[in-house]
């Protein structure tokens, strides 16, 4: 979904995160540097059954949006969020 499209169907999406981002759940599709993010399930190094407090293991992980996807009680956790990307030179 696009901002355009929530707007019309009235579904509300929020692009604001706190901390780390790991509460982050905007439609944001494209890294800082402008490439496209893949969708989560494309991914071959992603499973999102650990990660279970991302949002994408109960959610439509047929999206591309960015997360910051954290293992329950992980320490090495990204600042903000990323996605792997469809650049085949840039993973994220």
């Amino acid at each position: 979904a696009t901002a355009a499209s929530n707007v019309v169907s009235g579904t509300s999406v929020s692009e604001s995160c706190t901390g780390n981002c790991a509460n982050y759940r905007g439609v944001q599709t494209r890294t800082r540097s402008g490439l496209l993010c893949q969708s989560w399930d494309k991914s071959a190094t992603y499973n999102p059954t650990l990660y279970p407090l991302s949002g994408l293991a109960t959610a439509n992980v047929s999206n591309n949006y960015c997360r910051n996807p954290v293992k329950a009680n992980q320490t090495n956790v990204a600042s903000t969020i990323w996605c792997f990307t469809t650049d085949p030179n840039k993973i994220w």
